[in-house]
């Protein structure tokens, strides 16, 4: 499912069918990096997100429909945690605002919308609130731009959203015929500069690129011990 690295270039991948987040060097080794908190596996890991401090934040979504998605994070090293129970309906994509005091969550259903969920001061998950709802679509992927717009990338239907600062959801993209776009899933802002948006689509073969004008948020890439 996604994927992120840390300083170093390691990869860590959520491994859905095995139900385990990978870590996978750059000389290709492969070892188990969390498999979910204390009494608590993991069902379906399907996005990370690094903060600055390394923590790595996971949208587990739980199986389709069945309401038991839940956000783990995983402190540098391994050990894990749930961190957020509140948002069961399927979590998706994960991304952190500029100064770090929410985690954004793309919600594939019930109903499907983008939330977030404050960052306390000492690192623990507060309140969640609902930022926009998109009525009949299956929100996926979340990115920022260094303006604090938020893209949301939705399965169905093939189509690019963006959530501009003065709270206006506008469609950014969209593909009737389900070509260019189909079935977007995640989505990044890539190259030199962060200028260029790149969406997967689950329904072909090839990522789609968007020329928007606007640079990306560069992630975090923190040196992760252990």
């Amino acid at each position: 499912m996604g994927l992120t690295l840390d300083g170093d270039n390691n990869i860590y991948a959520c491994d859905s069918g095995h139900s385990v987040i990978q870590k996978i060097s750059q000389n290709g080794k492969v070892v188990n990096y969390c498999t979910g908190a204390p009494g608590v596996p993991m069902i379906l890991p399907n996005y990370p997100v690094f903060d600055r401090d390394g923590n790595l934040y996971i949208a587990d979504s739980g199986i389709w429909g069945k309401d038991e998605g839940k956000i783990f994070k995983i402190l540098p090293g391994g050990k894990c945690e749930v961190w957020c129970d509140k948002l069961p309906e399927f979590p998706n994509g994960l991304c952190l605002d500029s100064d770090e005091e929410f985690l954004y969550v793309a919600m594939s259903l019930g109903p499907p919308r983008v939330s977030r969920v404050r960052i306390e001061k000492d690192g623990s998950a507060g309140a969640v609130e609902t930022i926009m709802i998109l009525e009949k679509t299956v929100p996926d992927g979340l990115a920022f731009d260094i303006e604090d717009n938020l893209y949301i990338s939705c399965y169905r239907p093939d189509a690019i959203y963006r959530y501009t600062k003065d709270k206006q959801p506008q469609l950014l993209a969209d593909d009737y015929e389900g070509t260019l776009i189909s079935a977007p899933t995640n989505i990044a802002f890539c190259g030199k500069n962060n200028e260029i948006l790149l969406s997967t689509n689950l329904g072909r073969w090839h990522l789609t690129k968007y020329d928007l004008g606007i640079k990306g948020r560069p992630l975090n890439y923190p040196k992760i011990s252990g």
